[in-house]
């Protein structure tokens, strides 16, 4: 028998904590647009972008946050991954 090994869904976001601006490193074999939703830790979203899966790693995010805790949810199909990051 022979295994096939797919690629998974991974998702990063660096660097954190972030000052100014912070980018999203995203690992998937689909070429699917990718939504990236940011909440702050009240629950209130603070952005909500649609980016095509190439960019995704030549965007930057963050920017005229508050100083403070993030989630960022990136989302791609059925594949979801959350992110903590910290805003210095």
């Amino acid at each position: 028998t022979t295994r096939l090994k797919t690629k998974s869904f991974e998702v990063s976001a660096y660097p954190n904590p972030f000052e100014n601006v912070f980018n999203i490193s995203l690992e998937t074999p689909s070429k699917e647009d990718v939504t990236v939703a940011v909440y702050d830790m009240m629950g209130r979203q603070i952005e909500n972008k649609v980016i095509n899966a190439n960019e995704i790693e030549n965007t930057f995010l963050g920017q005229n946050y508050s100083t403070g805790v993030y989630n960022v949810i990136v989302s791609q199909g059925m594949n979801i991954k959350m992110v903590r990051l910290i805003k210095n």
